[in-house]
């Protein structure tokens, strides 16, 4: 199992948690999670980060947008597709970016919804962007 480690920053209110990645050229690459809580769910958390990196489903947060995502996919896929298939990717990414391109990937997304709505998912549930119903409007 991964060994990572719990350091309190703030007296019972936040924890940052040492995610090791590996190695890169004999140099440890490290990633620090913050996490707002108690003790004991800071180690929940880091149980449940121990489980994503296992079943290699862990992303890690960072300042990028998707839209910041897709361009650089974009650039990066410019001298290999064709003009015709580079200019629909294109076009999609603008289509996609509509709905997605300002929310920062791996960030918390806090939804306000009607108090009448009726709620479709569970506490702690995955979603995704533009596909989960979260709540159906009365």
């Amino acid at each position: 199992m991964i060994k990572m480690s719990i350091r309190e920053m703030e007296k019972n209110k936040r924890y940052q948690i040492e995610i090791p990645l590996g190695y890169r050229g004999g140099q440890k690459i490290r990633h620090y999670e913050t996490f707002y809580g108690t003790k004991k769910e800071a180690k929940i958390k880091e149980y449940q980060i121990k489980i994503q990196l296992k079943e290699g489903s862990y992303v890690k947060k960072t300042d990028m947008t998707f839209e910041d995502l897709s361009k650089e996919y974009l650039r990066l896929q410019k001298g290999v597709l064709s003009l015709k298939t580079y200019i629909n990717y294109e076009h999609r990414m603008v289509t996609i970016n509509e709905h997605l391109g300002f929310i920062k990937l791996g960030s918390r997304v806090d939804v306000y919804l009607p108090a009448d709505s009726e709620i479709c998912v569970k506490m702690g549930q995955a979603t995704t962007g533009d596909q989960t119903v979260i709540a159906r409007l009365k």
